[in-house]
């Protein structure tokens, strides 16, 4: 509809054929932990499950989850880090504050 109407976004997008280049994975396991959680059925029960959770960045790896998105919740998927995998360099989050 807005189209239709002529009215188009202030913001620029990319043109097609411009994408984003893709950096290099961390040469070691621990360097870099990425904290993320993603709403999903993960158990087919018709419920949502957020999972929230630590990736190693080098690995891919999963190093810890929990079941609720909450400070507690990342806290938990964090005490399974810790003894397992040991503190890491640096943690990458997209909008927690932990």
């Amino acid at each position: 509809m807005l189209k239709e109407a002529g009215i188009t976004s202030p913001k620029t997008h990319r043109s097609v054929g411009e994408r984003r280049t893709m950096r290099e994975r961390r040469a070691k396991l621990g360097e870099l932990v990425q904290t993320d959680a993603s709403p999903f059925d993960w158990f087919g029960l018709g419920m949502q499950y957020a999972l929230p959770g630590f990736q190693d960045e080098a690995t891919g790896d999963m190093l810890g989850l929990c079941e609720h998105e909450c400070l507690q919740g990342y806290f938990e998927a964090f005490q399974v880090v810790l003894p397992g995998y040991g503190v890491p360099l640096s943690r990458s989050a997209d909008s927690i504050g932990i």
